[in-house]
């Protein structure tokens, strides 16, 4: 992690150099926001954490992180739209808020194109897929067998509906046939535990939250969606290539900054 820092660093601090370059002030003269469209304690807020610490330190100036999970994202979106475009409020988003929503719902009320400037990637992380270690399930194929044969009586739970844990079980659902029930929740650590709790069947789950729940034995991991090895992870899912099953891909954070006149010399319009 602290390697991963010390490369991307650079990259964001020259970024955001650029956002003020076309401001007569030297950039940052104040306090700069990073609010994470994400629950806090969760794994990749953490890791929001570890940047904004990193950013103060290198700026000499406060970074203060103020989470906005609410609304599926909403919440922090229109707090950016409503701060002024000059790089000191910034948002970091998921996957699910930068590229799947604006692509899949016409009524999605921001354009990620044209109102954001993107900053950096923060964060390239695969899912795990975690069942209920109650269940008689060790394996991919298993959960397949064992959902085929109780149509409609399980199900499956997510961190928000459009979000890429998500979409992942519903393409799952349809590679293999199966059916299970979609019970969404307002954030990550939420729809993990009610798995631990036995309230609900699998999940497409964030490495950072599930992690501790898989090595405490409360999950159990069956396959990871990256392409490579997940060494963290115990059991099949180390060796077992989730991608390759279901040809499902990684979630991705990353920072944006609000798009207009005064961010990065004048790119995009401001609302």
């Amino acid at each position: 992690m602290r390697m991963m820092l010390q490369r991307l660093l650079p990259l964001m601090l020259a970024a955001l150099g650029l956002i003020g370059a076309a401001r007569a002030e030297t950039f940052p003269s104040k306090s700069i926001t990073i609010m994470p469209l994400l629950a806090a304690g969760t794994g990749l807020d953490v890791t929001v954490r570890l940047y904004a610490e990193q950013l103060s330190q290198s700026f000499g100036k406060p970074v203060i992180v103020e989470n906005k999970p609410g609304s599926a994202g909403l919440a922090g979106i229109a707090a950016l739209k409503a701060a002024p475009a000059d790089g000191y409020t910034l948002i970091v988003a998921t996957s699910a808020v930068m590229a799947i929503r604006p692509t899949l719902l016409k009524s999605a009320p921001y354009d990620a194109q044209k109102d954001f400037i993107p900053i950096a990637l923060y964060v390239k992380s695969p899912f795990i897929l975690v069942v209920d270690p109650k269940l008689p399930i060790h394996s991919v194929p298993e959960l397949i067998q064992y959902v085929k044969e109780r149509p409609g009586q399980l199900s499956y739970s997510s961190s928000g509906v459009g979000g890429a844990p998500h979409l992942s079980a519903e393409y799952m659902k349809q590679r293999f046939g199966i059916d299970l029930a979609h019970v969404p929740y307002r954030n990550s650590p939420q729809s993990i535990a009610d798995i631990a709790a036995g309230h609900v069947a699998m999940a497409f789950a964030e490495a950072g939250a599930s992690l501790p729940l898989i090595h405490d034995g409360k999950l159990r991991a069956l396959a990871v969606t990256s392409s490579t090895r997940l060494p963290t992870v115990p059991g099949p899912a180390a060796v077992r290539r989730g991608g390759r099953h279901a040809g499902l891909r990684d979630g991705v954070l990353a920072c944006a900054a609000r798009a207009g006149r005064h961010a990065a010399g004048g790119r995009g319009q401001a609302p």
